[in-house]
């Protein structure tokens, strides 16, 4: 493979990891606990957009069940996200590691 190939290949992967970047710059994922008490929106960057939390979650003796649920439920999203962004990444690059770039 000559050099011009090379950047070529280059070109291409970069514009795919742009597109795959301006995506999750876009991407809007809502969550729920498996209860539905708590509610929200993840960005792809991963920031918390929206959050509703059940009025009867909000009592003094409930404060450790919302804790954990509010921990449960935006950690399994993280992940859900993270996810999907690098096998996103993964088939742009064909498996190449481009970690740092998002």
């Amino acid at each position: 493979m000559n050099f011009n190939q090379l950047m070529k290949q280059a070109q291409v992967m970069q514009k795919k990891l742009d597109k795959i970047k301006k995506e999750y710059d876009e991407k809007q994922v809502e969550f729920q606990s498996a209860d539905g008490a708590i509610k929200g929106v993840i960005d792809g960057n991963l920031k918390i957009t929206s959050l509703t939390i059940d009025e009867e979650l909000l009592d003094k003796d409930g404060k450790e069940v919302l804790e954990d649920l509010l921990m449960i439920t935006i950690n399994d999203t993280v992940k859900r996200v993270r996810d999907e962004r690098e096998k996103a990444i993964d088939a742009a690059t064909g498996g190449a590691n481009m970690s740092g770039l998002f």
